[in-house]
C-alpha cells in the first residue's frame, strides 16, 4: 500500500516523456519497518531516478520478496553513475557533479539520509549503475514474518 501511494505521486509529478511503473507480486509483502520512513526513502530514490533521467525514459519500481527480505528495486534509464563515483554516493554531501548533471539541483544528503533510515529499520540500500545507461537502487528491508528474526 505504501509503495503504491508513493509511486502514484511520483508518476503524477514525472515530466512528460518519463513513465513510472510499479511491478509487484500478486501477494502482499509485509515488512518490519516504519511506514513514514519507508515512504521517505522510496520517495527520495524515486525523486533521484526522475531527476537524473532528464531525457525521459522509464522508471520501474519492482517489489519482490526473498527468503528474509523485501526488495524494492528502482531502475531508471537515466544518466547513470561512473563506477569510480559509486563509493561516494552514500556519504554526507557526496553528490557527484558532472557536465551532464550540473544543472540538477541537490545537496548530496538524500542518499546518505535514506541509507541511514534504511539502517534504522535493519535494512540497507545498494546501487548498480553504468554511466550513460541508468541505475538500479535496491532497498532491502526485513520481512515481517522473516525466519531470520526468530
Amino acid at each position: 500500500r505504501v509503495l503504491r501511494e508513493v509511486v502514484d505521486v511520483a508518476a503524477m509529478l514525472a515530466p512528460p516523456g518519463l513513465s513510472v511503473f510499479l511491478e509487484r507480486p500478486p501477494h502482499a509483502v509485509s515488512v518490519l519497518g516504519d511506514t513514514g520512513r519507508i515512504s521517505t526513502v522510496v520517495s527520495n530514490l524515486l525523486d533521484n531516478a526522475i531527476k537524473y533521467s532528464p531525457n525521459g525514459g522509464t522508471v520501474r519500481v519492482r517489489l519482490s520478496a526473498e527468503e528474509s527480505a523485501a526488495v524494492i528495486a528502482i531502475t531508471d534509464t537515466g544518466l547513470g553513475i561512473a563506477e569510480d563515483d559509486i563509493p561516494r554516493l552514500f556519504t554526507r554531501f557526496g553528490r557527484i557533479v558532472t557536465s551532464d548533471n550540473s544543472h540538477i539541483a541537490g545537496t548530496g544528503l538524500g542518499l546518505h539520509l535514506s541509507r541511514e533510515l534504511a539502517h534504522l529499520m535493519a535494512g540497507d540500500i545498494t546501487v548498480q549503475s553504468m554511466l550513460g545507461a541508468g541505475s538500479t537502487f535496491e532497498l532491502r528491508l526485513p520481512l515481517l514474518d522473516s525466519p531470520a528474526r526468530d
